[in-house]
């Protein structure tokens, strides 16, 4: 069985590798999420068919990959600083909205982000548009250390809260 769920593995997650990806635009995070939150239950009900069936072998190895897809939880305030919030990215170029969803973006389809170590305070962002960002967020949680995928290495600044998400204006 444990041969099956390897199976399976592969095919969800190489098949974006071998789809024909001229004829469908990439899904956008929403359908990641959906996707991620299907596969999820399918975990779930496979590990209660093993423990059911006292597998535990198989069992162990289902909820380790149910850690592995598992969406972030977002800390606490006290359990250190956090990357949701308003971000004044780039050169103050832009504000970044990061959200407690998992999301990135005003309206939520801009990227996903997630925890690398949250210890040491690192976030990955999966930008919709291919990019990837590693964050490193300062102790007192008000800039982060971006570097993109290209190696560019900048500051994006905490913007305080507003309805509008508008750059700070630069002095």
């Amino acid at each position: 069985m444990k041969n099956l769920l390897c199976a399976v593995m592969l095919v969800v997650l190489a098949w974006p590798l071998f789809a024909d990806q001229t004829s469908a635009p990439a899904p956008a995070p929403s359908e990641l999420l959906k996707l991620r939150q299907d596969y999820l239950a399918s975990l779930n009900a496979l590990l209660q068919q093993y423990e059911k069936d006292s597998n535990s072998t198989d069992a162990a190895a289902v909820k380790l990959e149910i850690l592995k897809v598992t969406p972030p939880t977002i800390p606490a305030p006290s359990d250190g600083p956090s990357p949701v919030g308003a971000w004044a990215w780039h050169h103050n170029a832009t504000v970044v909205a990061i959200n407690a969803d998992g999301s990135v973006g005003k309206d939520h389809k801009q990227g996903a982000w997630h925890w690398l170590d949250q210890e040491n305070r690192t976030v990955e962002i999966d930008w919709s548009n291919s990019y990837i960002d590693k964050l490193t967020i300062a102790t007192d949680g008000k800039t982060l250390r971006v570097v993109n995928n290209l190696g560019e290495v900048f500051t994006a600044r905490l913007v305080p809260p507003t309805n509008d998400h508008e750059p700070p204006k630069q002095k």
